[in-house]
């Protein structure tokens, strides 16, 4: 007697009720450790039928889901039973879009943290969309690592008084949660859902850096940029091309799962080689710590189904050199089939599918399912690096973009704005309005207008920048061509351009640079008509810090006034080391209350532009939205806590030299000057007589001596204070 079942378990322990304790870690993770399966029962999976299940509703919405049996409130909208019983007895959750409701109110509940996922995870769930003016459901994906949020699936619009049942792919997360997301549209917009349910996710094996299912992206994979002549492309059923490629993948077997094949109709020709590359990765045997060794193996699975299929190689690459570990040739039938290959012992290793085309366009090759079986995989580089792509070596992000080949193999350049866009963008970007600058090759859609060649090759098939101003272009819109950031570049800086601006019509096509903080500065200007040949020209930037730049095109008063540009590079605009860092300037001790927001500033010497790192008692900052590094290095910290107390170290590198500066923050609780705010400190009121934080007390303050704030006491007499 006088036991409980709480003093069994530890205070990190989950309680699972039949005297039976686990670790908290191992709830809500898909795997049943209680054997009364209380650890995933109030997870997020749900029938509604016993309560919420761990659903909760999110603070940041503006009203709340409601568990509901039969009619919703309002005529004409909503499910009348639920989906698990198909009965007026039974529960869903819905919401309600009538009064006090207003049309774009968004209402969420959200799962519990789950701790990871497998890569066939999916989540499974009915949804009830019926009134005139219902407007939209979401799914989203959490991740609590990077407080990030993507939308996996949406639906808008009245469906009907029915209930309808889908499946998302949640594929492979780190720790993460599910968010439903229901906007109202207006009365007779209800929005109801049931059964929630997750399927396949138990994380099981672990998932590696070299694994890929291709159901939520490309992994860790990419495309390769060089040597090779089209790319791999991610889709879901059935290939476009007629008696080739598959018509479902091999993870699910059906026609909503995703693989990535190579396409191989016009306009490929035969030999084309599209060539997808994995990350770097390390890889030890688990039984001896030792570099995989017999045991190791790398497997995949393929799809190679046409009368023309050519042949698909996957390349192992290491230090010493690049081996074939997997070759298929022709047709091998309309199935999936399982590769693979023993890798024997390296200390780091990439993998290469290359596909190739052949005589026509019925030679679609697929892969899916790709894993490294029976190691401990691990990747090269961290999250924040950058990893080169024909060398083993990872590079800081600062050195991305800097004007240097810092990997030795210019992949941490390709994106970088040298381009002739017969590939790509190269990254360059026109998110603002992205129909108005486009990859464009051969003649423009109207007369007296336009390039009919590229500048590059001189050809109808040769890539360049085109402004359209045809297709619904008003006169006087504007279309942005913006470059990646660039941490620095030297006093010679300068870039070089190919244009075209032909036509009656002519607008204008302006240069500018952008600095840290959006201003815009002219660098050079064109209008009206610049005759029918590509023009060259050049614009100094000269030595700038954290900017970008960006060709504005406008369009003038008419149709013809197409406007191309090609063959962009930046020339003279790396920065070689003057000085090494030196911190000039360190912020001073500091010590605070509580609630309190703090600025540690530093200033410094020395080129080329510092990479920033700030770190507290010798280890990385707390993940917290709290914590922020301005343009400038600092650290800003708000909303000062007990725990935020230590030893601050900034660290600045560029890689030729680094350098460190340290200060040290206290946090008393209970001590205050009051400048900023309260510190925390919560004072009663009474009518009669209260303390209020001041500066118009007449009196005057200890911190500064002047007219800074101070607590004082309110009463009602004559004066106030």
């Amino acid at each position: 007697t006088g036991c409980s079942l709480s003093a069994l378990c530890p205070e990190d322990a989950f309680e699972c009720g039949n005297l039976e304790c686990i670790h908290k870690d191992e709830q809500c993770d898909f795997i049943n450790q209680c054997t009364n399966g209380e650890d995933e029962a109030y997870c997020g999976s749900c029938d509604f039928e016993s309560g919420m299940c761990g659903l909760t509703q999110s603070v940041y919405d503006d009203f709340d889901f409601i568990r509901q049996t039969g009619q919703t409130a309002s005529y004409g909208t909503g499910p009348s039973t639920d989906h698990t019983t198909n009965t007026a007895d039974g529960h869903y959750v819905y919401i309600e879009s009538s009064y006090p409701q207003r049309s774009g109110d968004v209402a969420e509940i959200m799962s519990n943290v789950y701790k990871g996922s497998a890569p066939k995870c999916r989540l499974t769930f009915a949804y009830h969309m019926y009134g005139r003016n219902v407007r939209k459901l979401e799914v989203s994906i959490l991740s609590t690592v990077t407080n990030t949020r993507k939308t996996v699936w949406e639906h808008s619009g009245n469906s009907g008084d029915a209930w309808f049942e889908t499946a998302v792919q949640i594929g492979a997360q780190n720790m993460f949660q599910v968010v439903f997301s229901a906007s109202v549209g207006s009365t007779a917009g209800d929005i109801a859902i049931d059964d929630i349910s997750f399927i396949d996710c138990s994380p099981g094996n672990f998932y590696g850096p070299a694994d890929c299912s291709f159901e939520s992206d490309f992994c860790n994979y990419l495309n390769q940029q060089h040597e090779d002549n089209f790319d791999w492309t991610r889709i879901q059923g059935t290939t476009p091309s007629w008696d080739t490629g598959p018509g479902y993948d091999h993870t699910y077997n059906d026609t909503f799962g995703h693989f990535a094949y190579i396409e191989t109709s016009y306009p490929r020709i035969p030999d084309d080689k599209a060539i997808l590359t994995s990350p770097w990765i390390k890889t030890e045997n688990p039984a001896t710590g030792i570099y995989a060794g017999y045991n190791c193996s790398f497997s995949f699975w393929y799809h190679m189904y046409g009368d023309d299929v050519d042949s698909l190689e996957v390349i192992m690459k290491t230090t010493a050199g690049n081996t074939t570990i997997v070759t298929e040739k022709g047709n091998q039938g309309n199935e999936w089939k399982e590769g693979s290959a023993v890798i024997n012992e390296h200390d780091a290793a990439r993998f290469m599918f290359v596909g190739t085309r052949g005589a026509s366009f019925s030679g679609d090759i697929a892969i899916d399912d790709i894993s490294v079986k029976t190691c401990l995989i691990t990747p090269l580089c961290n999250d924040k690096d950058f990893m080169c792509l024909t060398t083993p070596k990872c590079i800081t992000p600062y050195k991305v973009c800097n004007f240097y080949d810092d990997c030795g193999d210019g992949t941490d350049e390709n994106s970088c704005g040298d381009c002739d866009f017969e590939r790509d963008y190269c990254g360059w970007t026109s998110p603002e309005n992205y129909r108005l600058w486009a990859r464009f090759r051969g003649s423009t859609f109207t007369n007296g207008t336009g390039p009919d060649t590229d500048h590059t090759t001189g050809k109808a098939k040769g890539f360049y920048m085109l402004f359209e101003a045809h297709l619904g272009v008003r006169q006087g819109e504007e279309g942005y061509l913006t470059s990646p950031v660039f941490m620095e570049s030297s006093a010679n800086c300068k870039i070089d351009f190919y244009y075209h601006m032909k036509g009656k019509n002519m607008g204008i096509l302006e240069l500018f640079i952008v600095n840290e903080n959006g201003a815009k500065t002219s660098l050079w200007k064109k209008d009206k008509e610049q005759g029918g040949d590509w023009n060259y020209d050049t614009a100094r930037i000269g030595h700038k810090r954290n900017f970008y730049v960006q060709f504005v095109a406008t369009k003038g008063l008419g149709s013809q006034g197409d406007i191309a540009l090609d063959d962009i590079k930046f020339t003279d605009c790396a920065v070689g080391p003057s000085a090494n860092l030196t911190i000039k300037s360190m912020a001073a001790n500091k010590t605070v209350g509580v609630d309190t927001d703090v600025v540690l500033d530093f200033t410094y010497d020395g080129a080329p532009l510092a990479y920033v790192t700030w770190m507290k008692d010798g280890e990385a900052l707390p993940a917290s939205p709290r914590f922020t590094v301005g343009m400038d290095g600092s650290l800003s910290i708000s909303q000062t806590a007990a725990e935020d107390s230590g030893v601050y170290t900034v660290k600045i590198s560029n890689g030729f030299s680094e350098a460190t500066g340290q200060t040290k923050l206290i946090i008393a609780v209970g001590s205050c000057d009051f400048e900023t705010n309260l510190c925390g400190l919560k004072l009663s009121y009474k009518p009669s007589f209260y303390f209020e934080r001041t500066q118009d007390s007449g009196l005057t303050d200890h911190t500064t001596s002047g007219k800074g704030y101070i607590l004082a006491l309110k009463t009602n007499n004559p004066g106030g204070y």
